[in-house]
C-alpha cells in the first residue's frame, strides 16, 4: 500500500499516517519524465497497478474512487535481465512489453574501462590527482557494484585526501 501511495498518491486517512492527501510521483511528473530505478524489484502484486497506469494514462490514489489522468514518460532501469524474470514468473510479460518501447543495454563498468578515469574525475571533484599506480588499480578493479561503487570510492577519496598532493594506493 505504501508503494502504491508513493507512486499514485493517496487520500487523507487512506492508511495509518496518511494525515493529508498527496498526489504521488506520477502526478508530480505530469508532463515530464518519471524515472523508476530497479524496476525488477517491484513486487509481482504491485505490477498490475503500474501496468494499468502506463496503459490507460490514469492513476487511482490509494483510498480514492476516482482516477486522475496523467501524461508521463516513464524511464525504468534495472541491473537484472527482465526477460529472464518474465521466464521465471517474477515479472509480468505485459508490463515488460509496456516498458520496453526503447531499450538501452549498458554493459557493466568493468567492460567500459575507457570511462573509468573520466567518471572518477567527475565524481572526485577538486581532490588531488591520482598517481599512475592508483589509476592502474582503478582500471584493473572488477567493479561488481558498477558506477555506484566508483562514485562511493571517489567520495571516500575526497574525504581522506585533503591536503595531499596526489592520491596513491597506500
Amino acid at each position: 500500500e505504501l508503494l502504491a501511495a508513493e507512486l499514485f498518491g493517496h487520500t487523507q486517512g487512506a492508511y495509518s499516517g496518511a494525515t493529508g492527501a498527496r498526489g504521488g510521483l506520477f502526478v508530480a511528473a505530469q508532463g515530464g519524465t518519471l524515472f523508476l530505478d530497479e524496476i525488477a524489484e517491484l513486487p509481482l502484486d504491485q505490477q498490475p497497478a503500474l501496468l494499468r497506469a502506463l496503459q490507460e494514462g490514469r492513476v487511482r490514489p490509494v483510498g480514492s474512487d476516482r482516477e486522475v489522468p496523467v501524461d508521463v514518460r516513464v524511464v525504468a532501469a534495472t541491473h537484472r535481465k527482465l526477460d529472464d524474470l518474465v521466464e521465471a514468473g517474477t515479472f509480468r510479460a505485459d508490463l515488460l512489453g509496456r516498458l520496453a518501447g526503447f531499450r538501452v543495454e549498458l554493459p557493466g563498468l568493468a567492460a567500459r574501462k575507457e570511462e573509468i578515469l573520466a567518471l572518477y574525475e567527475r565524481f572526485v571533484g577538486d581532490a588531488p590527482p591520482l598517481t599512475s599506480a592508483a589509476a592502474e588499480l582503478l582500471l584493473r578493479h572488477a567493479w561488481p557494484l558498477n558506477v555506484r561503487e566508483l562514485e562511493h570510492l571517489a567520495e571516500r577519496v575526497r574525504l581522506v585526501s585533503r591536503g595531499a598532493e596526489r592520491v596513491d594506493v597506500d
